[in-house]
Parts: C-alpha cells; sequence; structure tokens
C-alpha cells in the first residue's frame, strides 16, 4: 500500500523487519512537497488466505505505529508471489518459442529482478552482445 507523507519527513532509505510475518517500508519520491511510502510484507501463499482487508489493516496499524505522519492511505494493491524451487528468477527465451521473452520467479525480489530481467531480455530481443555485460 502506500501513503502520502511530507516531502523530508522520512529519510530515503528501504527499511524491513525479521518479524513473522515480517514489512517493508521504502521511500517514492512524489511531487515537489510530498513523497510515498510505500509499506508490504505479510506475505502468504496463493490461494491460502481470502484475507486481504485484515492485512491490509494490519499493514497500516504497523506502518502508522512506526511512522505517526503518515496521511490517508493513497494506493492498495496486492500480487502473486512465486518462489523457484532454487530462488532464482527465470529471465529470458521462453522455452520452445523462438520470441517470446519471459521474466518470472522472482520470490519477492521484484523491484531489483525487474531491472535485471529488463536489462537482460531487451539485450536478447534487439541481439545485443550485451547480455554478458548487464550480470
Amino acid at each position: 500500500m502506500a501513503t502520502r507523507i511530507r516531502r523530508g519527513t522520512l529519510p530515503d532509505a528501504l527499511y524491513w523487519d525479521t518479524l513473522d510475518p515480517y514489512h517493508y517500508v521504502r521511500v517514492q519520491p512524489g511531487d515537489r512537497q510530498t513523497d510515498f511510502v510505500i509499506v508490504g510484507g505479510a506475505d502468504h501463499k496463493t490461494g491460502e488466505a481470502n484475507d486481504a482487508g485484515v492485512r491490509f489493516e494490519a499493514l497500516e496499524a504497523s506502518a502508522r505505529n512506526l511512522i505517526p505522519k503518515l496521511d490517508e492511505v493513497s494506493h492498495r494493491w496486492s500480487g502473486q508471489v512465486l518462489d523457484t524451487i532454487d530462488y532464482a528468477a527465470f529471465i529470458g527465451r521462453n522455452p520452445g518459442h523462438e520470441r517470446v521473452y519471459v521474466h518470472t520467479g522472482d520470490s519477492g525480489q521484484g523491484m531489483t529482478h525487474g531491472v535485471v530481467g529488463s536489462l537482460l531480455n531487451s539485450a536478447l530481443i534487439l541481439q545485443r552482445g550485451e547480455v554478458g555485460r548487464c550480470l
């Protein structure tokens, strides 16, 4: 979820805890006067829970406990985390397809893997010799 906060209230960093369920907080620049505080965590396996409202309330309560100056929640979303057997993402040409490229299996590391995947797949699609240098 995301809330607005007055710019400069929270230092720009990635914060997380090691609780179970875990939580994380990061700052995303907004306009000249405000930033977004992105709050997440409290994951569950796909199909194991149907209590999104309760989970969002818990995330918001946790965030407000840490950062009392948060504005109202402006955005909420939920995603599905796919864990591969080796916890490594699959990025590249889809097996059996000459012109289909995929990026999946981020194991909760989508912010980082998203950048890596875009660099690798674009180099593969454009047939550049830069793939090795992307790593």
